[in-house]
């Protein structure tokens, strides 16, 4: 069920990743008003989707609160969970460019907050309208920056390296990471067998430490 709220300034701020620093009100300040103004609110539970795969998208989203992973299905069933996003985070911006379905699922990770603007408002103004396209632009530019670092990650590292920088891009502050191995094998695409061999290798290694459903990675002083 949609509800309409107003929201304070603090959701703008620049959190964690550079993705999620996008919509700023220095920037875009008129966008940023109508979400203030007249944001769409909707709240999501851990595993439901917020973005079907496929689907045509008419909002543009804004991840308030939570992290939402981007997970593609293939044809042959078999899901890769590409990125995960962060508060701040602009969803859907690229069809606004284009109007063309979602590539992929945007799934609540956590409980998820998030706010929706639809694209015919932001049509509405022209100066409103010259923003959202920057803004589209960026994100999209964003999204392929991503694509192509997991493409060359995927073709050019070993796996254990891979592993790593995912866990790195995975981690917050404190240097652990909550994640099964079987989680980590769908970001990377590969069996989970494979992914237990390398953390026990990593943890001989004494880079990482590895427990059940945690990982905390050392050597960050």
């Amino acid at each position: 069920m949609y509800v309409v709220l107003a929201l304070s300034d603090a959701f703008v701020m620049p959190i964690l990743a550079e993705f999620s620093q996008l919509l700023n009100a220095e920037r875009f300040p008129r966008i940023v008003e109508l979400f203030l103004q007249s944001a769409i609110k909707k709240s999501y539970q851990a595993g439901e989707t917020i973005v079907f795969q496929n689907q045509q998208l008419d909002h543009l989203g804004l991840l308030q609160h939570g992290e939402a992973e981007i997970e593609i299905i293939s044809f042959e069933g078999d899901m890769l969970i590409a990125e995960k996003f962060f508060a701040g985070t602009v969803l859907s911006a690229a069809a606004f460019l284009d109007g063309k379905t979602s590539p992929a699922a945007v799934v609540a990770a956590t409980q998820c907050t998030v706010l929706f603007v639809p694209y015919s408002k932001l049509r509405q103004d022209p100066a409103l309208n010259s923003e959202a396209v920057l803004l589209a632009g960026l994100c999209a530019a964003g999204l392929y920056r991503m694509a192509e670092q997991l493409m060359s990650s995927s073709l050019l590292l070993p796996l254990k390296e891979r592993v790593m920088q995912r866990l790195t891009r995975l981690n917050r502050e404190d240097g652990e990471v909550i994640i099964t191995a079987e989680k980590l094998a769908t970001y990377l695409a590969v069996s989970k067998h494979r992914v237990h061999r390398i953390l026990n290798d990593l943890e001989k290694e004494q880079r990482i430490e590895n427990s059940y459903g945690a990982v905390r990675l050392l050597g960050r002083d």
